[in-house]
């Protein structure tokens, strides 16, 4: 399917990983100075990564938000790297944008990022999708919790940011990871999908520091009555049309 977005569209047809709210969501609200009061000017992002790109949706919205910035995209699949590559080029950010076909764990830079984006698989104790490419996109049987922390916490530079949307029930061990590799939580915002109903979401932006902190907490609801929230709305304002 493609989707059209403000300033570029995306093909996902040929990726495990479709488009969904969870990618637009930390697409739009990671590294984010609204939604999280002390982090770093977007002039000082200069570099960030994207694990488990893709169609490259979290990567463009990435290249879109902070115009200074190379953006890299990583995934195990090949295929979605050729559509997320395919996608970058008909959008206005091409020159920014690089994609790999790489593990997280196969992927040594030279380079530490300024920030790192992750709308990781996360179904670890459901059945396994019969379609391949859904299966890889989706359980973490490839990208474990602990991989995905202890990796990005070598990758990322002193005072750089590991951003994720986890579902709620990952996030104790995520927490336990992160601060045994020498990464604290920042931001902890809880995803609604109505006011009334609990949170099956979470976005954790963590940050790579020996000093605890105390982390904000917020949430966002995404749906009043069967329209979008005004909170959501504000949040992805400049992606949707």
């Amino acid at each position: 399917m493609s989707f059209r977005f403000k300033q570029f569209y995306i093909d996902d047809s040929a990726c495990g990983m479709k488009v969904g709210t969870d990618g637009v969501l930390i697409g739009a609200w990671a590294i984010n100075k609204n939604y999280c009061s002390d982090l770093s000017a977007n002039s000082k992002i200069s570099n960030i990564l994207d694990i488990g790109t893709g169609s490259g949706l979290v990567a463009i919205m990435l290249a879109q938000r902070f115009p200074n910035a190379q953006i890299l995209g990583i995934d195990i699949d090949e295929d979605a790297v050729v559509q997320a590559r395919q996608n970058a080029l008909s959008s206005p950010f091409k020159d920014r944008l690089t994609f790999l076909h790489t593990s997280l764990q196969d992927y040594h830079p030279t380079l530490l990022f300024d920030a790192i984006v992750s709308n990781p698989p996360y179904f670890q104790n459901s059945l396994p999708n019969p379609d391949s490419k859904r299966k890889q996109a989706r359980h973490s049987d490839t990208l474990s919790c602990e991989a995905l922390i202890i990796n990005s916490a070598i990758l990322l530079r002193s005072g750089g940011t590991l951003s994720i949307i986890i579902p709620t029930d990952n996030f104790p061990l995520s927490n336990w990871l992160a601060e045994h590799n020498g990464l604290q939580a920042k931001h902890i915002c809880k995803v609604r999908t109505t006011a009334q109903k609990d949170p099956k979401r979470v976005m954790v932006t963590f940050i790579k520091t020996d000093e605890p902190i105390e982390p904000e907490q917020t949430q966002i609801v995404l749906q009043e009555g069967t329209n979008r929230s005004a909170q959501y709305n504000e949040l992805t304002a400049d992606f949707y049309l």
